[in-house]
């Protein structure tokens, strides 16, 4: 699969959550697998986690930060996906994200988060995130 006409190297598993709804409203409703795209740069290791409906390839939104980059409704985004997409220069593989990068995607999207619900890991329920006032 490609990001930014780049060959990269997919790790299959699944990191899932279902979400009630989201940032966005109710047609955010659905489970996403949680990705975490991997590279090293001139800086060193990184990391970029995302999430796509279930349904969709892992390479989805990493390309989509493309668009984003130019579009998003605040600079502070749009800063934010620009960064991300200069460092896919240097992507190596995409991989199905870890319960600890899940929680670090959470709390840096707290409005999302209080829609989710059961997360599983290579198809194991491990924990239920606790939802709050939905």
């Amino acid at each position: 699969m490609m990001v930014k006409n780049k060959e990269v190297e997919i790790i299959k598993g699944n990191s899932t959550v279902y979400f009630a709804s989201g940032d966005a409203g109710d047609h955010e409703i659905g489970d996403y697998n949680f990705w975490t795209a991997v590279g090293a740069d001139e800086f060193g290791d990184w990391t970029v986690i995302a999430r796509a409906l279930s349904d969709l390839p892992a390479t989805d939104r990493f390309q989509r930060m493309d668009q984003e980059r130019l579009m998003a409704e605040n600079g502070e985004d749009r800063a934010a996906y620009q960064m991300c997409w200069d460092r896919f220069d240097t992507i190596e593989l995409i991989r199905p994200a870890t319960m600890r990068e899940i929680v670090i995607w959470m709390m840096s999207h707290e409005i999302d988060a209080k829609y989710a619900g059961c997360f599983a890991y290579f198809n194991e329920v491990r924990f239920v995130i606790p939802r709050v006032n939905i």
